[in-house]
């Protein structure tokens, strides 16, 4: 069985994928965005109340390339994300939820600002994220 920290950066990944392709395209701009954000951002989490370290940046934007270079569908990896957060809403506290959503803002806000599809990605996401 998978640990929980490990399927939590595989999801993250999947999410972020989700995000960036939502418009059938990955532009640079994405990448560095993402890039940015969980080299910096997420690198320097410590433990949080729940137990969970997030010290698997590196992993999280290795599945982010792994789906872009099989060009995965991005309805399907934001469904896989949602199923996972809905069976381990234990290791989504406050903190951690506000970095998802701001990881994926600057995704979507990298390249010419929001398009409509990222911001249906998003809206699922932040009715989500408010569960």
């Amino acid at each position: 069985m998978e640990k929980p920290k490990n399927n939590l950066h595989e999801n993250l990944g999947k999410l972020f994928y989700a995000v960036a392709m939502a418009d059938k395209k990955i532009e640079e701009e994405e990448i560095a965005a993402l890039k940015t954000n969980i080299f910096q951002r997420w690198y320097s989490l410590d433990s949080k109340p729940n137990g969970l370290v997030l010290d698997g940046h590196q992993e999280i934007f290795a599945i982010f390339k792994e789906l872009q270079s099989t060009r995965a569908e991005s309805e399907i990896c934001f469904t896989q994300f949602q199923e996972f957060f809905n069976k381990n809403k234990q290791l989504f506290n406050e903190d951690l939820r506000k970095l998802i959503w701001d990881t994926t803002q600057h995704i979507a806000s990298s390249y010419a600002k929001k398009n409509k599809s990222e911001l249906i990605v998003l809206a699922k996401l932040k009715m989500l994220l408010e569960t």
